[in-house]
């Protein structure tokens, strides 16, 4: 389903990009984007002190949950490529690949959302304008 969506986002002319994809001096931007506009913005929680999670924050935890970075919803979740239009990076990924700015020592990261119960009967479904409908935010931003 996601390699659909990414197929769909493609051909209105929106390129997904992978971390991987992105050029050393794009990678050097970003990292230099993370470290001065993320990570000060970001919570680093101690895996035996989490008492709640809040919805909506997007999370990262290491494979053994002794930490959870915590990002507010106030971060954009996918980014613009500079010099690249209609190419985009989702902040996940990039967080995943410079992990070393979040967390004490280097570690896999896994990435989730908590979304509340009440809050999904409150969406929409999902159905085949998603692309056209994301296209409209990224555009917007």
């Amino acid at each position: 389903m996601y390699l659909e969506f990414l197929r769909q986002l493609d051909g209105i002319g929106i390129k997904a990009l992978d971390p991987a994809q992105l050029t050393r001096p794009e990678k050097q931007f970003f990292g230099a984007y993370l470290a001065q506009k993320v990570v000060p913005l970001t919570d680093l929680i101690d895996g035996n002190e989490i008492t709640e999670l809040k919805t909506g924050a997007l999370y990262f935890t290491a494979d053994e949950l002794q930490s959870l970075v915590r990002l507010p919803e106030s971060i954009p979740r996918v980014l613009p490529i500079p010099g690249r239009g209609g190419a985009y990076v989702r902040l996940g990924a990039l967080i995943r690949m410079r992990n070393d700015l979040f967390l004490p020592e280097t570690s896999r990261l896994f990435e989730f959302r908590l979304v509340r119960l009440a809050q999904l009967a409150a969406l929409e479904p999902i159905g085949m304008n998603c692309p056209k409908r994301s296209s409209h935010g990224l555009m917007a931003r």
